[in-house]
């Protein structure tokens, strides 16, 4: 009698459900996680980074102003004795306008790669939480679904023992019968205690990925809508976002080779320049004016730095494509 009084006790323990705050739909929680999760943002704030460096790849061709002044002295006849015997003084309005540089429509050009990869990006994120959030709703169901199961065969099995007991008492059954329903409804009530163990842990699953807190308590509805399957399917975003740095790589090998090429610019400036000297002598002569021209610069030896790291970009290109075809043959055959 004692130990039917335990097992009632722990049923009674094990019947208590847990208080619920909210009550979600698959489509709220998939509505959640676009919101709070946190793969997402970071996503956003990926492509953020690709349009800025977008605009600052766009900025490459554009003219650059600058502003130098700045005095010195100079006790002894320097370099230029007109210009440095007794110090300078400079103020002077900078411009540089690039006419031609090889490096300029690679890095545009991978910058431009770079933001449509992040919005790829972003893309398979959303749908990869879709389907993690869509997984573990389901997984949560199922589990519950089963624990509403178990519970009501614990009462079934609760009623039939009360039933058996009064039989045996009564000597319509043998009181071995009471044992072996004691022993199955011990064997339910471990089934129930590891169903609320993975109950929990499934409900830890789908706070995750919806983006609330894992303290949080929820209900979920007792039904999956599960989304229809599209006529046509789309290419697979994975490869897609493959595909484009396969792209930046292959962009990566031309900025390294523009390394070689040469940079011309057409440079000037305004303002004044002047020596001491210059501004205590009576006949000074005019210090403010401006001047221009064109720079011509080419890299001839850097000890085969430039060569080895167009060899690096190479391999690191070749290493994604055999990347790639490892990716897209595994996709084929599944």
């Amino acid at each position: 009698m004692a130990k039917c009084s335990c097992i009632v006790s722990l049923l009674a323990l094990l019947w208590v459900e847990p208080a619920l705050t909210q009550a979600l739909s698959l489509d709220d929680c998939i509505r959640l996680a676009l919101q709070k999760n946190q793969r997402l943002v970071s996503a956003g704030y990926a492509i953020q980074v690709a349009e800025f460096h977008r605009q600052e790849t766009a900025a490459l061709k554009r003219p650059t102003v600058s502003l130098r002044s700045g005095a010195s002295f100079a006790p002894v006849t320097g370099l230029d004795p007109a210009l440095t015997e007794g110090g300078e003084y400079a103020g002077l309005l900078e411009f540089q306008q690039p006419l031609y540089n090889g490096a300029i429509k690679p890095a545009r050009q991978q910058a431009e790669v770079n933001f449509q990869q992040a919005t790829v990006a972003q893309t398979r994120t959303a749908a990869d939480i879709r389907l993690e959030v869509r997984l573990a709703y389901a997984e949560l169901l199922r589990v519950q679904r089963q624990l509403t199961l178990t519970q009501a065969s614990l009462g079934d099995l609760q009623s039939y023992l009360e039933t058996v007991r009064s039989l045996a008492y009564g000597g319509a059954v043998p009181k071995t019968d009471i044992v072996k329903v004691e022993i199955q409804l011990q064997s339910e009530i471990i089934a129930l205690t590891d169903l609320r163990a993975a109950a929990a842990v499934a409900m830890q699953r789908l706070l995750e990925p919806v983006g609330l807190s894992l303290d949080t308590t929820i209900a979920i509805q007792d039904t999956v809508a599960m989304p229809a399957v599209p006529e046509r399917f789309v290419s697979n975003p994975d490869l897609s976002e493959f595909g484009f740095s396969i792209e930046s790589a292959k962009l990566e090998v031309q900025l390294a080779r523009a390394e070689r090429a040469p940079v011309i610019s057409a440079f000037g400036s305004a303002g004044g320049w002047t020596s001491r000297n210059q501004l205590i002598e009576t006949d000074t002569p005019h210090i403010f004016g401006f001047h221009a021209g064109l720079s011509f610069e080419l890299p001839l030896w850097n000890g085969g730095a430039t060569a080895a790291r167009v060899e690096q970009k190479i391999a690191a290109r070749n290493a994604l494509l055999a990347d790639f075809e490892v990716l897209r043959r595994r996709f084929e055959t599944e």
